[in-house]
């Protein structure tokens, strides 16, 4: 089942057989994992981030100092 079918059948209350709620729930699944997978990924990114800054105000200060 593709996302536009799955939109289309919840805004019109359609009803889904077992099969394709089955895969609606494998879908759902997946971009839960993909978005966990994302929000590790971007939080990871950002503690790399503060890490170079705080790196960067250190020897900006060591500099300074000379």
């Amino acid at each position: 089942m593709t996302p536009d079918n799955i939109l289309r059948y919840l805004e019109h209350g359609y009803f889904m057989t077992h099969q394709e709620q089955d895969e609606t729930a494998k879908y759902i699944r997946q971009l839960q994992a993909s978005n966990e997978a994302l929000k590790d990924g971007l939080l990871k990114s950002a503690e790399d981030l503060f890490a170079l800054r705080r790196e960067l105000i250190q020897l900006r200060k060591e500099l300074d100092e000379n």
